[in-house]
């Protein structure tokens, strides 16, 4: 869970959402929704990130698209 990395998903997400500003990507997500997804989409492993007001580094991997077993599925 996310509390289990010293913050709150909310924070997280917040964080995330201001570090789609210095890395390559329009969405971002960390570990624990990639692996509900990971089947789903095309992402890239921006490995583990400083993330402010966290005290580990998170992954965080950047959504490229559907795959295409998802987009056949109307996804």
């Amino acid at each position: 869970m996310l509390a289990d990395r010293g913050g709150s998903a909310t924070a997280l997400a917040k964080r995330l959402e201001a570090l789609t500003k210095e890395l390559p990507a329009d969405i971002l997500i960390g570990e624990e929704t990639y692996a509900l997804v990971r089947e789903h989409v095309v992402a890239r492993d921006f490995g583990p990130q400083p993330i402010r007001g966290m005290e580990e580094e998170v992954p965080v991997y950047g959504i490229i698209g559907l795959t295409a077993a998802s987009e056949a599925k109307g996804a």
